[in-house]
């Protein structure tokens, strides 16, 4: 796929909403359409990796938006195929998760959508119910957070993928907690929006809502679509993406 198609350009307006706690932004592709879509999540990307675990806690809030919890493809895919989720674990790890390797899971999701969470830091006086993540351990931060853009184009959702051209910054540590909202498109085969969260409140039930409402608004009458991992992933062309 050509260079550039892994970019995507952005609508005129950047939408923020901004409190002392709290800061939100959106980007889309100039002709995306903000109406009912069909989501296939495939997970949270944090401390350098995918977690399910991660998405049992975020999981319900951020997708009350959408009729119900949504299921995720990573966790399902642990599930029934433990030699492919190692092949996305390990690129993951690597490059994070970017439009390269989400070309190679689409065939799976059922939906025009695929939604991945990065999450990174914690909110203040860290709680039980949401683990520090205030490094990423390993692998490359999500170039789809506001900390990754540049100027008129943003890359894969979470993670550089190899060749992407993106630039990256060391992460900014002003802000507490920061959850990020990255978006592909399956018919278009690229990302083609990101939702932020920059938050420095005490409440991760509070982050999660805040979130979850601005992906309400961006995503009208969007519902939760599932994965079919019977479907045909070539896991030696994810290995090739993922090599030197």
């Amino acid at each position: 796929m050509p260079l550039m198609s892994r970019f995507l350009v952005l609508a005129p307006a950047l939408l923020c909403a901004c409190s002392s706690d709290a800061q939100l932004s959106s980007r889309f592709a100039s002709d995306f359409t903000h109406a009912p879509h069909t989501l296939a999540v495939l997970g949270v990307y944090k401390d350098g990796r995918m977690s399910s675990e991660a998405w049992e806690q975020v999981g319900p809030g951020l997708s009350r938006p959408f009729g119900a919890t949504c299921d995720t493809g990573y966790a399902q895919l642990e599930a029934k195929n433990q030699a492919l989720s190692g092949v996305v674990d390990d690129y993951a790890r690597a490059n994070g998760v970017g439009d390269d390797l989400l070309e190679q899971l689409a065939p799976a999701a059922q939906g025009d959508l695929i939604l991945v969470v990065t999450v990174a830091g914690h909110v203040g006086s860290k709680g039980p119910n949401l683990p520090d993540t205030s490094t990423l351990a390993t692998g490359t931060p999500g170039v789809g957070s506001s900390k990754y853009r540049t100027g008129s184009a943003i890359g894969s959702p979470t993670g550089a993928t190899r060749g992407s051209g993106a630039m990256r910054k060391p992460i900014d540590t002003s802000a507490a907690l920061e959850m990020t909202a990255s978006l592909y498109s399956v018919p278009e085969k690229k990302s083609v929006g990101v939702v932020t969260l920059e938050y420095d409140g005490k409440s991760v039930d509070d982050a999660i809502a805040r979130l979850a409402q601005r992906l309400g608004q961006e995503l009208p009458g969007s519902r939760c679509g599932g994965w079919n991992w019977d479907a045909k992933i070539d896991d030696q062309r994810i290995r090739e993406l993922g090599s030197p």
